[in-house]
């Protein structure tokens, strides 16, 4: 149990302070206690108080410790955390008291729920982060003395999860199916110009240059001479606040700016970047990042994950993400 709280007063007398259980608990006494003293007064103080008869359940605490994420964290993270406590977390373990639970408890849970929803090594991992969200909480504020997490190791269950098919083989887009994607997102852009001066560039850019996701996001007109593409920057997210953030260093350089690398600009990019550029003046759009809104602000990584599923799927074709269109550029290069 967590030491007390000693507060000196202004009439030489102090108070004592304590969470238990969710509720703090205090006395003044006219003297300083040592630790042992002062516990058996808070503890006491405890005993004499009225008992709130609510029952702390798993369900009560976890949604407590939500509350407290959303002050803290990503609303992705809270959502996330929502949606795999009710897949992975049964109504009878939900309403169990947190007190109840314990190591055998979760041990045996954990294998059932393994053998039953056969999560992958990701959904087991998930299912973790939710149990730590649980008990961490509960110990934190009391509702608990010992962490039954304590005991728990995640080698001893991993093995257990379903493999992870590996299709090394798929990954990489075929040229016939870029080729479809092009169609798509040309017939897309004849249609609608107005609405398409980001992403579908983004896109086709990718295919002549095997860049990243987050590098074209971060991808400015001073990084394009008449000869190079300068590739040195990426756009990341802080997973607390989801802010943008500009990176001035590559994947591969693990944020520490090495100079990035080049790549010679083809004809095709020309003709492409050119054809922004015209379009971009037409509609009155200024900013320093080549792939911008009407309001010169650059487009999120995640906006343009979503249109790559939408083409995909519009052109008949599963695999969606830009992963793919770069083994596709790779393979053209071997």
């Amino acid at each position: 149990m967590k030491p007390v709280k000693v507060e000196p007063l202004n009439n030489h007398s102090y108070r004592l302070r304590k969470m238990y259980k969710g509720k703090q608990y205090s006395v003044v006494v006219p003297y300083l206690p040592d630790d042992k003293q002062a516990m058996k007064l808070i503890l006491e103080c405890i005993d004499t108080t009225p008992v709130n008869n609510k029952t702390i359940t798993v369900k009560s605490v976890f949604d407590d410790a939500m509350a407290e994420k959303t002050k803290l964290r990503s609303v992705n993270t809270v959502s996330r955390l929502k949606t795999d406590f009710k897949r992975y977390i049964s109504e009878s373990f939900q309403n169990k008291k947190i007190q109840d639970i314990d190591y055998l408890y979760l041990k045996k849970y954990t294998i059932d729920i393994i053998n039953s929803e056969k999560p992958k090594v990701k959904g087991f991992l998930n299912y973790k982060s939710v149990l730590n969200s649980i008990f961490n909480y509960a110990l934190e504020h009391e509702y608990i003395v010992v962490n039954p997490l304590n005991k728990f190791n995640n080698k001893d269950y991993i093995h257990l999860c379903t493999p992870t098919e590996k299709k090394a083989e798929n990954k990489a887009m075929t040229p016939t199916q870029i080729e479809a994607m092009k169609k798509t997102a040309y017939d897309r852009m004849s249609k609608n110009e107005a609405c398409s001066l980001t992403t579908p560039y983004m896109f086709l850019l990718s295919t002549l240059t095997g860049m990243r996701a987050g590098e074209l996001c971060a991808l400015k007109w001073s990084d394009i001479t008449k000869d190079n593409i300068h590739i040195h920057a990426q756009q990341l997210q802080n997973h607390n606040t989801g802010e943008l953030i500009y990176a001035n260093w590559t994947k591969n350089e693990k944020g520490i700016p090495q100079g990035g690398r080049y790549f010679p600009v083809t004809n095709d990019i020309k003709k492409l970047l050119n054809k922004l550029k015209k379009a971009q003046k037409k509609y009155g759009i200024v900013s320093d990042y080549v792939f911008a809104y009407k309001d010169g602000s650059w487009v999120s990584e995640n906006n343009y994950v979503v249109y790559l599923r939408e083409i995909t799927k519009a052109s008949g074709y599963t695999i969606c993400n830009n992963h793919a269109i770069r083994m596709y550029f790779n393979s053209l290069n071997i």
